[in-house]
């Protein structure tokens, strides 16, 4: 990376410098020199700051809702693909080692409606993410 500035950003830089450290009135007269309103060029200033800012922050949250959607995406695409037969089992050997075990799982599941299939597949993905944990395998 080359970071030798050229003449254009070394007159950019000294004229920023002495911009900034202009006092107030110092500053005002400069503007009214070239003929502008101080108060107008205050007001634009602070929009053009504002207008950077919500570009910079809209910028900010597409690139977060991004990763987002790589995340869950990921995590879909792992809990989806493995091999649940595991879980599955486990989940059976929870239930018959347990004779009540199904019945307090549906009254919590669904007031004593008993289980829909995407508690059984949420209870599966818990139980696969509880096998990885035990071998070691974070999934990463």
């Amino acid at each position: 990376m080359n970071n030798k500035k050229t003449p254009l950003d070394q007159f950019e830089d000294a004229f920023i410098d002495s911009v900034l450290n202009m006092s107030e009135s110092e500053l005002d007269e400069e503007l009214r020199e070239m003929e502008l309103d101080p108060e107008a060029a205050i007001t634009r200033t602070k929009a053009a700051i504002a207008q950077g800012i919500i570009k910079a922050n809209k910028a900010n949250f597409a690139r977060t809702r991004s990763q987002l959607a790589d995340a869950k995406a990921r995590l879909a695409s792992s809990s989806k693909l493995g091999d649940r037969s595991g879980a599955v089992a486990r989940f059976e050997k929870l239930k018959t080692g347990d004779p009540d075990l199904s019945n307090r799982m549906m009254m919590a599941a669904r007031k004593g409606k008993g289980l829909s299939e995407n508690d059984v597949e949420a209870i599966l993905e818990d139980l696969d993410d509880l096998e990885k944990l035990e071998k070691g395998d974070d999934g990463k």
